[in-house]
């Protein structure tokens, strides 16, 4: 089964960002300053899902 056919939306939204992020920039090397750089909408998106995303599983507080 593929993570973004999870029921849970959290879940499959996380899967769909990491996706997009990952063919807007298929190279690894400084992703995501090129990302924040050059595609800064969907840089601001993955902070802010990730930040959701640590807040639900830790005492995570964002420096931002």
């Amino acid at each position: 089964m593929r993570v973004s056919g999870q029921e849970d939306g959290k879940v499959t939204a996380r899967a769909a960002l990491i996706l997009e992020i990952a063919h807007t920039l298929p190279g690894v090397r400084n992703r995501w300053l090129k990302l924040a750089r050059r595609h800064h909408p969907l840089f601001e998106q993955a902070v802010e899902i990730f930040e959701d995303f640590l807040a639900e599983y830790s005492d995570f507080e964002s420096p931002v």
